[in-house]
């Protein structure tokens, strides 16, 4: 059954999404740690990756401004050409697929 996703699910991936280049960083740092913990970190990093690679070349400059540039959205409208309403909507498609990566949805 499909579940859509709440606010705090939003908000959740949001915060991956933003903690993304620290966290793949740990994982790095520490190859050979296992657990609970460290599973988790290692899907969500390559949940985001398989995301991420997989849109097209706008969709991933607006991914790379929003969450690991944190540009307004203003600035994003001047830069990408493109309204608030445009952006709010791939904004989330993109965290529905991360969502559906991370068996959420």
């Amino acid at each position: 059954m499909f579940f859509p996703l709440t606010e705090h699910d939003y908000k959740t991936i949001e915060l991956r999404i933003k903690q993304y280049h620290s966290l793949a960083e740990w994982l790095h740092y520490h190859p050979g740690t296992e657990g609970e913990y460290i599973d988790n970190v290692r899907r969500i990093v390559n949940a985001i990756s398989k995301v991420y690679n997989s849109l097209d070349l706008p969709s991933q400059q607006l991914f790379k401004l929003l969450w690991w540039e944190c540009e307004p959205i203003d600035v994003i409208e001047d830069v990408m050409h493109v309204s608030k309403r445009t952006i709010n909507k791939h904004k989330k498609l993109i965290l529905e697929r991360i969502g559906a990566e991370l068996g959420i949805v």
